[in-house]
């Protein structure tokens, strides 16, 4: 009988789930800081290009599948105290600048971290 835990059935869309994280982030990244200007085309096609080398490299869709779970939670946090912030205080996170540069330390540790996990176990199971 299935259940609401069994998700190994997801594991047959890692492919896309990657390929959907890596254009979204790489979207919203060029976006934000505005690095191209202001066209939304041209950031979302960098983003698409992006995409699909990501989604060609089997390194680097392993290193997005392990790092984005712990991503996503740090998103969530984000969203959580920036909600919590906004009501206690009236400001947002972006009025703590110390506290983003915390959280872009978390996200660099994050990407580091996963990326030395998913280099090794790929290497493991090169060798075997």
């Amino acid at each position: 009988m299935a259940t609401f835990l069994d998700v190994t059935g997801l594991q047959y869309f890692t492919s896309i789930f990657v390929f959907l994280f890596v254009w979204i982030v790489v979207f919203a990244v060029l976006t934000m800081i505005k690095l191209l200007g202001e066209n939304k085309f041209v950031n979302a096609m960098i983003g698409l290009l992006l995409a699909i080398f990501a989604l060609l490299s089997p390194i680097a869709t392993s290193v997005v599948a392990s790092i984005a779970p712990f991503v996503a939670v740090l998103f969530l946090f984000i969203i959580l105290m920036s909600a919590v912030s906004k009501l206690l205080t009236g400001a947002d996170v972006s009025a703590y600048p110390a506290l983003t540069n915390v959280l872009w330390m978390f996200i660099i540790i994050i990407v580091i971290v996963g990326a030395g996990f998913a280099g090794l176990s790929l290497a493991k199971g090169l060798s075997q």
